[in-house]
């Protein structure tokens, strides 16, 4: 009886290995294309432009619509095409991400402590090619996986961050894809993927971007984010 329960054992033990799923892998990478419910195109720092296919029923854990230029994790069973480029088929896709002031820098870390706009406090473990760089920006956006420790402050692992910076103004001209302030003087273009709901002549915005301001007259920026400081 005793051996045939071990045989039993081994036998039960092997068809549960040979049933269960493949261990999940976890590649992530900068959104290059995004067709919503098909597919997304994005590049990989180690592997190149890698074809993620999506399928409708594929969970996806986003703040908002996912677009070219965001940064996500996908979580697939391993297998990859040889194809050009290889194709993966997701299990589930995140995209989160986290805009805060900075309050402090710890070069010596890495990290960098930012303030939400409730008051929270977060230190971001900033990607491995911040390491020595110069932090300046008054604000930043970390892209991350969702997992924030239950410290004080709260902590979290960015893949991904976009540094901030603000310029306010007072709406001169609202047009289909783009807003012409006068931000002390200086005309401003600043271009948008959309007008805020009943934006007007003369409110005073505040306007979020990465820094880059063309030479153009007038000068133009594209904002991250608009927050409508006064009517």
């Amino acid at each position: 009886m005793k051996l045939i329960s071990i045989i039993l054992s081994i036998l039960l033990a092997f068809g549960a290995c040979a049933t269960a799923e493949p261990a999940a892998e976890t590649i992530t990478g900068v959104v290059t294309e995004y067709v919503h419910g098909q597919y997304m195109v994005i590049e990989n720092a180690q592997l190149g432009t890698v074809q993620v296919n999506l399928a409708p029923e594929t969970p996806i854990e986003a703040d908002r619509a996912i677009q070219a230029g965001d940064y996500v994790y996908v979580s697939f069973d391993g297998a990859m095409t040889a194809s050009l480029p290889p194709q993966i088929s997701a299990k589930n896709v995140v995209m989160r991400t986290l805009t805060g002031d900075v309050v402090s820098v710890d070069a010596k870390n890495n990290d960098v402590l930012i303030r939400t706009a409730d008051g929270q406090e977060v230190l971001v473990h900033m990607p491995d090619e911040w390491k020595g760089a110069k932090i300046d920006f008054p604000t930043l956006t970390a892209y991350f996986d969702g997992a924030m420790t239950m410290s004080l402050p709260g902590q979290i692992s960015a893949g991904m961050v976009v540094p901030g910076y603000i310029v306010d103004g007072v709406v001169e001209e609202i047009g289909e894809d783009f807003i012409l302030i006068d931000a002390n003087g200086q005309k401003l273009q600043v271009n948008v993927d959309s007008i805020p709901e009943n934006l007007k002549p003369e409110d005073v915005i505040r306007m979020r971007y990465n820094g880059q301001m063309t030479n153009s007259i007038p000068a133009q920026i594209f904002a991250l984010e608009i927050i409508r400081v006064s009517r």
